[in-house]
């Protein structure tokens, strides 16, 4: 429903979903290499490596060293979107404002704001038992949560 939101149409926003993209990307390729550097063999189905990655000790090493590796990764990206998303659908600020507001804002707050991005993992997470149908009902739920947090923290 973006395309009944006038302001959605910015290229400021298109700058912070191509910053997105970019971490991202870097992800992708870094859990790529250390799925390699953790097996010899190609899962091909998902039962397969749901069992290398549960049952077997270098897929214990994966896990551990992909979250310690993936999760500041996703940090990042959480700390640059959490409020500059809304801030860009909120004011005429650019990208540039709206990150460094976005990044002050989790530096300035960290125990509620660590507490919404684990939230936000965790209910996330929660739909994939639901084969992902769950976030028809969860995104609009938890945008106008992250607006109210977004309107509270980010005053003037």
């Amino acid at each position: 429903m973006i395309i009944f939101v006038r302001s959605a149409f910015r290229q400021d926003l298109a700058y912070l979903g191509l910053a997105l993209l970019i971490i991202f990307l870097v992800w992708g390729g870094i859990a790529q290499i250390v799925y390699g550097l953790s097996t010899h063999r190609l899962h091909k189905t998902l039962p397969e490596f749901v069992v290398f990655a549960i049952g077997t000790p270098e897929g214990h090493v994966m896990l551990v060293v992909g979250s310690i590796v993936g999760g500041p990764i996703a940090f990042l990206a959480y700390c640059l979107v959490v409020v500059s998303a809304p801030m860009l659908l909120d004011r005429q600020n650019d990208v540039f404002v709206a990150t460094v507001t976005s990044v002050r804002a989790v530096v300035r707050n960290p125990a509620p704001m660590i507490l919404w991005a684990a939230l936000l993992a965790g209910i996330t997470f929660a739909t994939a038992l639901t084969g992902f149908l769950a976030l028809t009902f969860v995104f609009p739920w938890l945008g106008l949560a992250s607006w109210r947090a977004y309107r509270d923290l980010v005053s003037g």
